[in-house]
């Protein structure tokens, strides 16, 4: 077709049943590591086992650190975050800051089935903060 439009003949479109869709897409996955009180060098973590006949895709990973009392909230805020296979013990993203950080992959980490993944978030403040990662992905 020359327009530029999409060509709509033939069975080149229609329309999906969202289960259909889901198998062919994936599902949105995410995962929230939290802690409202973690103490100075302590850490939270999510683990997670890919489902048998499925790949999990990692997106984006953010985090982010808050001290609990007012009278420090003006001092650093120091946390870190990992992705971690903990099968070969690799480290696929380590990212620390103050106050927080995050990343969108430009490729996403993906885990075959069965594999066993930690989203993990440590408050490296000399004070007790509230700790927060997020990982987004799919599923399929």
């Amino acid at each position: 077709m020359s327009s530029g439009y999409p060509d709509f003949e033939g069975d080149k479109q229609r329309l999906y049943l969202t289960p259909e869709w889901a198998a062919l897409e994936g599902l949105e996955k995410s995962f929230i590591a939290f802690d409202g009180a973690e103490v100075a060098g302590g850490t939270a973590h999510l683990d997670y086992v890919v489902p048998a006949g499925k790949t999990l895709y990692i997106t984006r990973l953010s985090f982010k650190s808050e001290a609990n009392d007012a009278g420090k909230e003006e001092l650093n805020q120091i946390c870190s975050a990992a992705l971690i296979n903990l099968d070969t013990g690799d480290y696929l993203w380590w990212q620390g800051g103050n106050g927080g950080g995050g990343l969108s992959l430009s490729q996403p980490e993906s885990f075959s089935a069965g594999a066993n993944v930690r989203f993990a978030v440590t408050n490296g403040s000399g004070h007790i903060c509230a700790i927060y990662l997020t990982a987004i992905g799919y599923e399929v």
